[in-house]
């Protein structure tokens, strides 16, 4: 059976080996330290100075350095350990199977489970190693992005996805179906929020499609809310991943978002919530706009365009090395989320956010500025 097959395993042993190993180079070096220093020193201070010399030793050469270098060369050491991994593995598969049972018992009394001797990799833990395989290049920036929102989006909530009320289209459940549908076709969507009096009183949800038989029909003239669906509501903190999970079992693709108040705070889509793992999603109404567009006196570019890209364009080199984007440049000035319409001193150059899409930066515009002499005019150094 491959190693692969069998990770439980392998990992096991590599934690019985790893604390065995420590077990008996400790207790060597104090017995050495002892042997060679206890007649100068004692045998107390001679063993703290042995278990010190001993923690660095490991720190540096069984530990940090490793495993950098394993990250950076993870098939051949794959490939050079496998081997003693192997026979690791059927030498001490007794002790481990023993073992194993041993901490499953603990965990199912102790009412945490059993998972076996398993390690837990904890989401910064995820994090480095994304990061890692992106600087050496076995993972692709956008992939490095997808895999970054996923970690992020339970962290998100519905209020921090959801358009927000004033960006809300909607209509009074006193418009015919032909009006709605006039309705939809101008505003471009094909689900539109129903309510009573105002959007504090979602009422339903029209599908545009389940407003077609009545065309076919001729009764555009009956009211709208007798084809509006029930509306589905979600509290604004609940999280993305729990709304998501609603929406997919209910087969849904809006819900209303309330306040803390019980009135209505926006409206999340499906759309919304897989923006925040694969980034902006094109449909057939979206009016794709151009990544840079170039003005009189600016340049209006899409906040997550590469530096590298801008070089030519704003006439000086720009720390490519320091950021992957134009948006990583301007919430390294801001220190926070920024707000729309905020403007940032950089060398040369004014960045202004010209528009946030929730907490994502997503169009900036670049002016040439006169900085002060030897700065950028914020203070901090010339990129």
């Amino acid at each position: 059976m491959a190693l692969q097959e069998r990770r439980s395993l392998v990992l096991a042993t590599m934690l019985v080996c790893i604390t065995g190993s420590y077990y008996w180079a400790e207790h060597i070096a104090v017995n050495l330290a002892i042997a060679y220093w206890g007649a100068t020193l004692g045998p107390g201070l001679a063993s703290v100075a042995a278990l010190i010399l001993m923690t660095v030793i490991v720190l540096i050469f069984a530990e940090a350095t490793p495993m950098q270098y394993a990250l950076r060369n993870t098939r051949r050491v794959s490939v050079a350990t496998s081997p003693v991994i192997t026979a690791a593995t059927i030498v001490l598969y007794p002790a481990v199977a023993i073992l194993g049972l041993i901490v499953r018992g603990l965990m199912y009394l102790t009412g945490l489970g059993g998972h076996g001797m398993l390690p837990t990799v904890t989401e910064e833990q995820l994090k480095a190693m994304i990061e890692e395989g992106q600087s050496q290049g076995a993972l692709a920036r956008g992939t490095g992005r997808m895999l970054h929102g996923a970690l992020d989006f339970g962290d998100q909530t519905a209020a921090q996805v959801m358009t927000p009320r004033p960006d809300m289209k909607g209509m009074e459940d006193t418009a015919t179906i032909g009006e709605a549908l006039l309705f939809a076709m101008e505003s471009k969507h094909s689900r539109v929020p129903i309510y009573a009096d105002d959007k504090d009183h979602i009422t339903g949800i029209l599908y545009v499609k389940d407003a077609l038989p009545y065309v076919r029909l001729g009764e555009l003239d009956k009211p709208v809310r007798i084809v509006a669906r029930p509306p589905h509501f979600v509290p604004e903190s609940l999280p993305a991943d729990e709304v998501l999970r609603q929406m997919r079992l209910g087969r849904r693709s809006m819900s209303i978002v309330y306040d803390e108040y019980g009135g209505t705070a926006g409206l999340v889509t499906v759309e919304d919530l897989l923006e925040e793992i694969v980034g902006d999603i094109q449909d057939e109404y979206d009016v794709e706009q151009p990544a840079i567009v170039r003005t009189d006196t600016c340049l209006i570019c899409d906040a997550t365009i590469g530096l590298h890209e801008l070089d030519n364009l704003v006439g000086e080199a720009l720390p490519t090395e320091e950021y992957d984007s134009l948006a990583g440049v301007v919430l390294s000035l801001a220190g926070r989320i920024p707000r729309e319409g905020e403007s940032f001193n950089w060398g040369s150059l004014t960045l202004k956010v010209e528009k946030m899409d929730g907490r994502r930066i997503s169009r900036v515009s670049i002016t040439e500025r006169e900085p002060e002499e030897g700065t950028n005019g914020n203070g901090s150094a010339r990129p």
